[in-house]
C-alpha cells in the first residue's frame, strides 16, 4: 500500500493558522511525521510531500499513491467550536469511506465532527480543496483540533498527543487498506 502524507501549509510562505503562540504547520509536522513514521515501521511505502499545492498533486498522482492524506489542525472565530474532523471531496465514495474510518478511530480519543464533504461553509475556491479534487486517488484531509480553543490547545501541549493522534490515524488507514482488501 502506497500512501503519500503530508503536513499541511508550506512556510515560509505559509505557516497555516496562527493563535497567540500557536502556529498551526508546527502541529502539522509533529503529527504528519509521527503518522510517516509509524507507516514505515509497518512497512508501508510512504511518500512525504511538499511544495505548492500544483507540485503536491502532481507529485503524488506521479508516484500513483493508494491513498492520500493531509495533516492539518483548524481555526474558527468562534473559540467554543473544537474537537475533530475529516474532509473528502465530494462525490468520492472511497474518500467517504476513508474519511468515516478515520474519524472512528480518532474518536475512541478525542471529541470528533465528524465527516464532511468539500469545506461546508468555506470557500469552494479554497486552495486545500485543490488538493482533494484533483488528487487521482483517495485523499482526505484530517483536521485534528482547534487551535482557538481553549482545551483542544491544553491537549496540544501534552506531549503525548502527537503520539495517541498518529496512533489514531493509522488504525484508520489500516481500517481502510483492511476493507479494500476484502472487496478485491
Amino acid at each position: 500500500m502506497k500512501i503519500a502524507i503530508d503536513a499541511g501549509h508550506n512556510p515560509p510562505i505559509d505557516w497555516g493558522a496562527e493563535y497567540n503562540e500557536y502556529i498551526e504547520y508546527i502541529f502539522n509536522r509533529r503529527v504528519a511525521t509521527e503518522v510517516q513514521g509509524l507507516l514505515y515501521r509497518k512497512k508501508y511505502e510512504v511518500l512525504p510531500f511538499s511544495g505548492t499545492l500544483k507540485n503536491k498533486v502532481e507529485l503524488i498522482n506521479t508516484w500513483n499513491a493508494d491513498i492520500a492524506l493531509e495533516i492539518h489542525h483548524n481555526a474558527n472565530n468562534n473559540i467554543h467550536i473544537k474537537g475533530s474532523e475529516v474532509l473528502y471531496y465530494p462525490g468520492s465514495s472511497e474518500s467517504k469511506q476513508l474519511a468515516e474510518l478515520l474519524i472512528q478511530s480518532i474518536s475512541w480519543s478525542y471529541l470528533c465532527h465528524g465527516i464532511f464533504e468539500g469545506y461546508f461553509e468555506r470557500n469552494p475556491k479554497s486552495d486545500i480543496l485543490y488538493f482533494l479534487k484533483y488528487t487521482n486517488m483517495p485523499a482526505i484531509i484530517v483536521e485534528c483540533l482547534y487551535l482557538t480553543n481553549y482545551n483542544d490547545r491544553e491537549t496540544l501541549k501534552n506531549n503525548n498527543y502527537k503520539f495517541v493522534m498518529a496512533e489514531r490515524i493509522i488504525e484508520g488507514i489500516e481500517k481502510y487498506c483492511q476493507k479494500l482488501k476484502k472487496d478485491k
